[in-house]
């Protein structure tokens, strides 16, 4: 994926997104025996892909990154990542923002699910959200780009994407260099009735059209250079239209 090349030489256009984004962009994993780096995009199955490297590199150590000094002749490392469909991993998002909300005082409802992504997304169109795991609403281009992030090590060689994990995956290992260790068994996760529940109600509520399209907005940097093909209902509200 030539995602440099389409964010302007790696100068992404952030809008007005005002947040400190020095803090936490971006979390990352390393390993210093296969000089290679994990940047982390939240709710683009970041836990899984850990778990992969793990599985596959049992005797190779992936923490976290700390201490990104490097000696005078190594070589920067080989940093990869995952991306998602920028709607789906908002979909993610708020699936999880609603998850994490106290199950005692949230009564669930289409009204309720609709009133809290709309709150998400006032705060996402001024540039400063401030709510717990804001972090999973970012645009996926940020983290690509982030002044922290290129200054350590440079450009991302390696962006794969969570709809092709096994592909992908594959062609990471790849390009890491070192055999990998076949893993056992897989991992599975069952959704609760509750999760199910909240799944289908933030489904409901994206389907809105003038809500979808203020999403869309937001996320029209991600689908200009990830490689996404940029669904119908946005299409209008990224020519400038209202969505409506």
């Amino acid at each position: 994926m030539d995602f440099y090349s389409k964010a302007a030489d790696g100068k992404v256009d952030t809008g007005n997104f005002k947040h400190d984004l020095a803090p936490v962009l971006p979390t990352c994993s390393r390993s210093r025996s296969l000089n290679a780096v994990y940047v982390h995009v939240p709710r683009a199955a970041s836990s899984a892909i850990r778990g992969s490297l793990m599985d596959h590199y049992p005797k190779v150590d992936f923490s976290a990154c700390k201490d990104m000094s490097l000696a005078p002749s190594q070589p920067p490392p080989y940093a990869f990542t995952f991306v998602r469909d920028p709607m789906a991993r908002a979909h993610s998002a708020f699936v999880e923002s609603l998850r994490r909300l106290p199950r005692a005082s949230t009564k669930l409802s289409a009204d309720m699910v609709g009133k809290h992504i709309d709150a998400w997304l006032d705060e996402l169109e001024e540039g400063i959200p401030d709510r717990p795991l804001w972090q999973h609403v970012v645009p996926q281009s940020f983290y690509l780009t982030a002044p922290g992030m290129l200054s350590r090590f440079g450009t991302v060689a390696f962006i794969g994407q969570v709809e092709a994990m096994d592909e992908h995956f594959k062609l990471l290992l790849q390009s890491l260099g070192a055999a990998p260790h076949p893993p056992e068994g897989g991992y599975r996760c069952c959704a609760t009735p509750r999760a199910r529940a909240i799944d289908r109600l933030v489904r409901q509520a994206l389907v809105w059209r003038p809500r979808a399209a203020r999403l869309c907005q937001v996320y029209a940097q991600d689908y200009a250079c990830l490689g996404y093909a940029v669904p119908q209902n946005c299409k209008e509200a990224l020519r400038g239209g209202d969505g409506a």
